[in-house]
């Protein structure tokens, strides 16, 4: 069955990638639904089909399974793609994917990730605290391929008891980790020579690269 096509009465552009958690499933509905094949890097034509066709803006939802109620919990990036969230729901990242040279907040060679921190109300409803941003670089700046897409989240626990959560994930130029706590810092990056869209963490422990 169909669970979310629009939002305040309008369709949602294109539903991307999702996490669930609980009773809620979180995604991020850039738009490539728009695309036209033979336009990749048209960007401004998407964002055009988006306002009249879409909502007009990019979005990262929260969809309360139990209610069938649909929450925007953010509507300023240029392209949110992929998203996680941490074990215990406290924590929600999204990836925003800037390609082009369209948009001078958001383009190619930019690595970004926003951090969206939840704290329950009275009835132990997760409510939106706070946001932050983590973003870096690409030394080559607009002339390497890729963006910030999909990620995998590795979560432990240092020698002093601090919980950790790491990105391990797709950025320009193949695969980047990045240490998530306070303001971020990349941690490592590979130069995979192919644009890498997705990780994922097998049952073996091995990270998967698409």
């Amino acid at each position: 069955r169909r669970l979310a096509s629009h939002y305040n009465g309008m369709r949602l552009n294109s539903p991307n990638d999702l996490v669930k958690h609980g009773y809620y499933l979180y995604f991020t509905d850039p738009i490539y639904g728009f695309l036209e094949k033979k336009r990749f890097y048209d960007d401004t034509y998407t964002d055009h089909a988006a306002n009249e066709h879409g909502t007009g803006y990019k979005g990262v939802y929260r969809l309360d399974l139990r209610r069938n109620k649909l929450q925007l919990l953010d509507s300023t990036l240029s392209r949110p793609n992929g998203i996680q969230v941490s074990k215990d729901g406290s924590k929600l990242y999204v990836s925003d994917c800037c390609q082009g040279t369209f948009n001078d907040e958001c383009v190619q060679g930019t690595m970004r990730w926003i951090v969206m921190e939840f704290k329950p109300n009275d009835a132990g409803e997760p409510v939106l605290s706070k946001r932050r941003t983590i973003e870096a670089k690409h030394p080559d700046g607009s002339q390497t391929k890729g963006c910030t897409d999909g990620f995998a989240l590795y979560e432990t626990t240092d020698a002093d008891g601090n919980k950790k959560a790491f990105i391990v994930g797709s950025c320009p130029g193949g695969l980047c980790i990045v240490d998530t706590s306070g303001q971020g810092k990349m941690v490592a990056r590979l130069n995979t020579k192919e644009v890498v869209s997705n990780v994922a963490f097998g049952m073996d422990g091995y990270a998967y690269i698409i």
